[in-house]
């Protein structure tokens, strides 16, 4: 596999295949689609799409869901996020099946193979892989602190964190 590319595309003839191209793709992470010709879109792009909605409604859409959403949590969530935390907001709204501009990925090629997979359509599946170590070896030096008892958080996503707050915010 590609050490230095932060895309590229494979077709395994075989889960066998899969499996091992899987394997050799340390330091990526995942995201599994049921239709290879789908792009990276969250759901509240694909909404907006679908719905003709442009990209300023967009937003003020996902303004009104927070809100409603904040305004509710007490509910059911026992311990809910400070309220400019709008990262940790919108990660639950998404948990809840709400629409948001987060995109999920994970570290696991089986999990995302299985979301791929899991609606045994006749459609050619995908597994995208995405260079995850060679995008932040371009952010900079990997420093970890301890943020909890055993969960650390690496230092220079701090300032992603910090910037993705205030697109939120505005």
């Amino acid at each position: 596999m590609p050490k230095k590319s932060l895309f590229f595309e494979v077709t395994p003839k075989s889960w066998g295949e899969a499996k091992s191209i899987g394997t050799q793709l340390k330091g990526c992470i995942f995201r599994g689609h049921e239709e290879k010709n789908w792009r990276l879109s969250t759901s509240i792009e694909r909404a907006a799409k679908q719905f003709r909605c442009s990209p300023e409604a967009i937003w003020e859409k996902e303004k009104q869901i927070l809100h409603s959403f904040k305004s509710r949590a007490f509910q059911f969530i026992q311990s809910p996020p400070n309220d400019n935390n709008f990262i940790e907001w919108l990660a639950l709204i998404q948990h809840y099946g709400g629409l948001t501009r987060l995109l999920d990925f994970t570290e696991s090629f089986y999990i995302a193979s299985y979301f791929a997979m899991e609606a045994g359509g006749a459609n050619d599946a995908c597994v995208w892989a995405i260079n995850d170590n060679l995008i932040l070896s371009k952010i900079g030096q990997k420093v970890e602190i301890k943020m909890d008892k055993d969960k650390y958080y690496p230092a220079y996503l701090e300032g992603i964190r910090h910037s993705a707050e205030s697109f939120i915010q505005s």
